[in-house]
């Protein structure tokens, strides 16, 4: 653990070395998915297909959260055709989620 997270390991408990362990594995892989995403974008065809993410690599990534809303916001949107604004600036609806 001290050798991948490159200190020395005396002074910390073991807890200590595998958190700073991690760390290091999860900062690597952030740099190599950006490297990964960049080389993927570089070789593909906009056209053709969407631009990569560094996210898109990465396997330490937390997934995304769904979005939660209420069934009104989405008759507003589905049905009225309406964009309810989440209280933007510039908009008149101000309803919370």
């Amino acid at each position: 653990m001290a050798g991948i997270a490159g200190v020395e390991p005396g002074p910390l408990t073991l807890r200590e070395l595998v958190w700073m362990a991690e760390a290091c594995v999860k900062d690597e892989w952030r740099r190599t998915s950006s490297l990964m995403a960049l080389t993927a974008n570089c070789h593909c065809e906009p056209k053709k297909s969407k631009a990569f993410r560094p996210a898109d690599f990465d396997p330490y990534r937390e997934p995304d959260k769904p979005l939660r809303v209420s069934i009104s916001i989405l008759k507003d949107v589905f049905i009225d055709g309406k964009n309810p604004g989440y209280g933007c600036p510039g908009s008149s609806d101000t309803r919370q989620l």
